[in-house]
């Protein structure tokens, strides 16, 4: 009986993924997560900070909740930031990734520079925070509903379509990991939904791909010219292990995609351990650690992850609007089976079938509305090549990504416009981490205006150390 292809991936796939289940099961035995029991303190923190960012009948500073209405009758939930000027305002949407909601954008939304002349709208993904669940999480669902969304904002924050000639008005779209991901598609396949793509802390899929197989068919020629010519295989054993090295780095800090990936009885009961351990420590939140993020609490990480409460869902905004009935279902098994469907129903990889509707929204946008783009509807280009100037940001020091990996190639795949940024000192949590903000406040900013600046001037005057990498 022989395996096919099909078979032995998918083999090797649940046996890496155990694999990576003891590790953290090991590892939370050793730090204490098994038998975690938060304080009384911490309850009481937790409990105050899920009031804070999750009762719809009490503003969070200025901030407002409000809720979008999708054609197929589901909701997401989604939080403004006024602007302080109410002309040639541009329109900033913030899209989180796992495991966080809107509130992972709280230092952007509250931040003076930003709110003189933005509207900010932070956006709870299907399934996160205050927003339905979906029946599939497949590349269409969530594309569609994304570009329904965005489409959506425009019309009721930009209605005049003519603003931007003016210097205002411009559309920049923000995303931090699973958002960044969703960038990347939207930016290939729906460009003329935004001016400006920034994007954070994840890959663009198709990179990922091409680099992964580029490493995997070089390391297979060179072992069979080992086997042809034994004499010379030290020499090619190690050349093959060097070129393989990122790609094993990559395989090591993605292991948490393959446990994400296991039999749902194995991934849920490993996301409760210890009162939600894993989430804390990718964090660096587990017991004894001082985390240094920026312009947001322990308390609130945890309660942008967790969602609302009991408490939380049994209120409204002022307009009556209340959470959809799927959250209040959320609470019984917790929010981690419902989030962790982004990685096992193939959003980042599986093709988009777009509607009709879709179709229409992306053919009916206005080309006066986007000048710097210059995109066309079917312009072709490389597979997955951006149509939409972005700019991407990394932490060099990211848990969940090998820059070898992530960036080599990638301005094959850049519109012109585009730039890559290098975080030298930081991690995965750029939007929140110690200098990370800052500079993405300013990307905001440039990315807002006639950007006759260079973005170089404003980057080498923050003094965070960052780099840009590739530039077109």
């Amino acid at each position: 009986m022989y395996l096919t292809k099909g078979t032995l991936w998918r083999t090797v796939n649940l046996l890496y993924g155990f694999l990576v289940f003891g590790y953290y099961c090991t590892l939370a035995a050793v730090h204490g997560g098994f038998f975690y029991r938060p304080s009384e303190r911490e309850k009481n923190e937790l409990t105050i900070a899920r009031h804070k960012l999750w009762d719809l009948e009490k503003q969070h500073g200025d901030l407002a909740h409000a809720f979008f209405n999708l054609r197929n009758g589901l909701k997401l939930h989604y939080v403004t930031a006024a602007p302080k000027l109410s002309e040639n305002t541009n329109l900033v949407i913030l899209v989180h990734g796992f495991p966080d909601s809107w509130a992972i954008w709280l230092p952007l939304l509250h931040s003076d520079v930003l709110r003189e002349n933005n509207r900010m709208v932070a956006v709870d993904l299907p399934g996160y925070g205050g927003s339905d669940g979906l029946n599939q999480y497949t590349a269409t669902e969530v594309l569609e509903i994304m570009t329904e969304f965005l489409s959506g904002m425009r019309t009721l924050f930009l209605p005049d379509d003519d603003s931007v000639t003016s210097g205002g008005g411009r559309v920049l779209y923000v995303g931090h990991d699973w958002g960044c991901s969703i960038g990347f598609r939207l930016a290939a396949e729906a460009s003329r939904l935004c001016d400006h793509f920034i994007l954070l802390n994840s890959f663009h899929p198709q990179i990922l791909a091409t680099n992964a197989k580029r490493i995997i068919q070089f390391s297979s020629k060179m072992l069979k010219s080992a086997v042809q010519r034994p004499s010379e295989s030290r020499h090619v054993i190690h050349t093959v292990i060097h070129t393989s090295l990122p790609l094993l780095s990559q395989l090591k800090k993605s292991g948490y995609i393959f446990m994400l990936n296991l039999p749902m009885p194995f991934t849920a009961l490993f996301g409760r351990l210890g009162g939600y351990w894993w989430i804390r420590y990718v964090r660096g939140l587990e017991k004894g650690a001082k985390p240094s993020f920026q312009g947001i609490s322990v308390a609130e990480l945890m309660a942008s992850s967790l969602g609302p409460s009991k408490m939380e869902v049994a209120s409204a905004t002022p307009v009556g609007e209340r959470y959809p009935p799927s959250v209040t279902a959320r609470l019984r098994s917790g929010p981690w089976p419902e989030q962790i469907r982004l990685y096992r129903e193939g959003l980042a990889w599986g093709t988009w079938e777009k509607s009709l509707e879709t179709l229409g929204i992306l053919f009916n946008l206005d080309d006066g509305r986007r000048p710097s783009s210059g995109a066309g509807l079917f312009e072709e280009g490389p597979l997955g090549s951006l149509k939409a100037p972005a700019t991407i940001i990394m932490g060099e020091r990211d848990l969940a990504m090998e820059p070898r990996i992530a960036l080599d190639g990638i301005g094959d795949y850049l519109f012109r416009r585009s730039q890559v940024i290098i975080l030298p000192k930081n991690g995965h949590w750029v939007p929140i981490e110690d200098k990370g903000g800052a500079l993405l406040e300013q990307v905001i900013q440039w990315a807002g205006t006639s950007r006759q600046e260079k973005l170089s001037q404003r980057v080498n005057g923050l003094g965070t150390g960052a780099k840009i990498t590739v530039e077109r």
